[in-house]
């Protein structure tokens, strides 16, 4: 698991990493970034008051759908210091009007106000190395690309895209849609085919990429016209479960609950085409994907979100063990799976 996409060590230390240009989709702060050995990347950066918590999410939720059988990027997180990067002379970026602006150290700076500053001082970042081949955009959970012969089966209709509703409710990957995917044009094996991706995993775990996920998160659409109807019925004394669910208060972990956690009826935070075309042969396929991490492949892969507070590191890795076997108790037959 630990092999995952790529080598994992993100951008070469040889040079001085030349800035190539401004993230300029998306909620979280970043820019590119060339290395040494003429590799691209992204970095992203955590929300200023909750540093470590989108990176970690990020990284750890990569080696994870990495090692379920699912094409992701080489992710690894990062420390710098402004001194770390250089900005070429002819070094651009578009505002959100698609104008180009020069892009200089002052304006660099300003962007990285906007990021937490580790004890060192020095900034921490996800590293995510772009992918091989020609971006084609993005794949949707329904219907088919076709521009491409191979995609035959309606993505509604797919297992490992209905059966990946099971993994996403562990991981709490609520916001597992279009957006957060990328068809790639490879050539591989001698024969050039479009590859698909998952990526960009910040809101996953406790994190909402911007903060930590809300209590509601797993539980309810974004509008979700069944909670909104009992709440108006019941004159606002209902409440639901996920109401009384316990923060850690470790801004690093963010909110993963695992007592109000419905193995029946997780939900993302839109509606998902797939997801809800699932059947229950489709969510047993994805628990029994679940139920192969044993505690000691948790442990590992959450490690690699490098959380410098051992107490966050031991509340995610809890509450993935405890939401795996939620999962499995309730979607595979007794003694499938011992750990």
């Amino acid at each position: 698991m630990l092999s995952g996409p790529g080598p994992g060590t993100g951008p070469s230390r040889a040079k001085k990493w030349k800035v190539t240009g401004l993230k300029t989709q998306g909620v979280s702060l970043g820019f590119r970034i060339k290395d040494a050995e003429g590799q691209t990347f992204q970095l992203k950066f955590d929300p200023k008051d909750y540093p470590q918590l989108a990176t970690g999410a990020d990284v750890v939720t990569t080696y994870l759908f990495w090692a379920a059988g699912y094409n992701v990027p080489d992710n690894a997180i990062v420390n710098f210091e402004m001194g770390d990067l250089e900005i070429p002379a002819d070094a651009t970026y578009e505002d959100d009007l698609g104008r180009k602006h020069p892009l200089d150290r002052v304006r660099l700076e300003q962007l990285l106000q906007g990021a937490p500053r580790e004890p060192d001082s020095t900034y921490r970042a996800v590293a995510s190395r772009y992918l091989k081949g020609k971006p084609l955009g993005e794949w949707t959970y329904n219907g088919r690309r076709t521009d491409d012969p191979e995609d035959l089966v309606p993505h509604e209709l797919r297992r490992e895209l209905r059966g990946l509703w099971t993994l996403a409710a562990w991981v709490n990957h609520d916001d597992a849609s279009a957006r957060n995917t990328l068809d790639m044009w490879v050539t591989d094996g001698g024969r050039s085919f479009v590859r698909h991706h998952l990526l960009d995993f910040s809101s996953c775990l406790g994190s909402a990429s911007i903060a930590a996920h809300p209590l509601r998160a797993g539980h309810e659409y974004v509008l979700d016209y069944g909670g909104s109807g009992r709440a108006l019925a019941t004159a606002g004394l209902y409440r639901p479960k996920w109401e009384f669910g316990r923060d850690p208060h470790l801004p690093a972990a963010g909110y993963l609950e695992t007592e109000t956690f419905d193995p029946d009826g997780w939900r993302p935070f839109l509606p998902n085409p797939a997801f809800d075309a699932r059947t229950e042969r489709d969510i047993r396929w994805g628990a029994r994907i679940v139920a192969g991490f044993s505690d000691e492949l948790i442990r590992a892969a959450v490690e690699r979100g490098r959380y410098s507070d051992p107490r966050v590191t031991e509340y995610l890795a809890r509450a993935l063990i405890e939401r795996r076997d939620k999962l499995v108790r309730r979607w595979l037959p007794d003694g499938a799976v011992q750990h």
